[in-house]
This record gives C-alpha cells, structure tokens and sequence, in this order.
C-alpha cells in the first residue's frame, strides 16, 4: 500500500527531525542578543510541532532522510508504534520501537482505511 503522491502523505504524516540539531544548540554563541533568543526559541517550537523530534537512541532517528512518520500509539515500556512513509516510493510500512521490557500491542488504526477510503492510496 502506498500513497498516490507526496502532497497527500505530506498532508498526514510529519518529518523526523534529528534532536541534535535544534536551534537551541546555537546558545553558546557569543554575544547572544535577545533578538536572536527570540528568534532560536520561535524556530525551535516551529520544529517541535511541525516535526518527530527524536535523539539518536530513538530507531525513528534511521529513517529521518528518507521517511515521514505518523504516530500511531505508544505503550507501556516506552515502545512506540509507527506508520512510515518512504519519500521516493511513496511506500507505507509499520515500525515497533524496541521497548524497554516487555513488548506490548496497540490496534492498527482505521486511518489506514479512510486514507483508503478517500483515494489517497493505492495498492
């Protein structure tokens, strides 16, 4: 199953950003001036609600180049679940994050078939 074009998938599901390397980090520069506080703190919370933030210890951080995500659920034990979306092939796949402890379940969600539903995938 895959998205008909990346206008669609773009319209649900969000980029990975890498965590390294949010603005914030540009703090110790010298000569620092509120202006350019101001303009660092704006643009990181423009990322954190536009993106997945993740840290490299996160799985999602090896697919933030070639793939949107969507969160589906989480569950106990730090385990994430994922819809992904390559964006060359336009492909949909599923990641479990590995959890802390025991694994858990979450149900697929009926997104996948009002995407359907609605003709924004194909087969």
């Amino acid at each position: 199953m895959k998205f008909k074009n990346l206008e669609n998938a773009k319209g649900f599901f969000s980029p990975i950003f890498d965590g390294n390397k949010l603005p914030l980090k540009d703090w110790s520069k010298p000569n620092l001036t509120n202006e350019d506080a101001e303009r660092i703190i704006a643009k990181e919370k423009e990322i954190n609600q536009t993106h997945i933030v993740v840290s490299e210890d996160n799985e999602l951080h090896y697919y933030a180049d070639d793939y949107l995500a969507y969160e589906i659920s989480h569950a106990r034990r730090g385990q994430f679940y994922y819809l992904l979306c390559n964006v060359e092939t336009l492909d949909i796949s599923f990641l479990a994050t590995t959890p802390d402890g025991s694994g858990c379940e979450v149900l697929m969600p009926d997104i996948l078939i009002k995407w359907f539903s609605l003709g924004y995938l194909v087969l």
